[in-house]
């Protein structure tokens, strides 16, 4: 292994060091990667992979006009699923033109 300077092996000069080979093995930095590298390969499986987002599970709801359980689809938004009242469009139309 090359050091560079005094290290304790050699007389400190003046001069610029000098490359020299010496026994002395020096433990390596304990960086976030280099901590990791020094464990075993099996414990750092969960670095790099993404979790996908928490699927929220909301309660079926009852529709108003014909009494039909409905479940929220995947691509409808908690907002929208929180105004929704009917199973349908047309169980909306038909509540619609009855209110009229």
């Amino acid at each position: 292994m090359r050091v560079y300077g005094n290290c304790g092996t050699m007389p400190h000069t003046g001069s610029r060091p000098v490359p020299t080979l010496t026994g002395i093995k020096h433990p390596p930095k304990a960086t976030a990667l280099g901590a990791d590298l020094l464990k075993d390969p099996g414990h750092i499986d969960h670095i790099g992979k993404k979790r996908g987002p928490r699927a929220k599970i909301v309660p079926p709801k009852t529709c108003l006009q014909c009494g039909a359980e409905f479940n929220k689809p995947p691509n409808l938004s908690s907002y929208n699923w929180g105004r929704r009242e009917f199973c349908s469009v047309a169980c909306s139309n038909i509540s619609r033109k009855a209110a009229r």
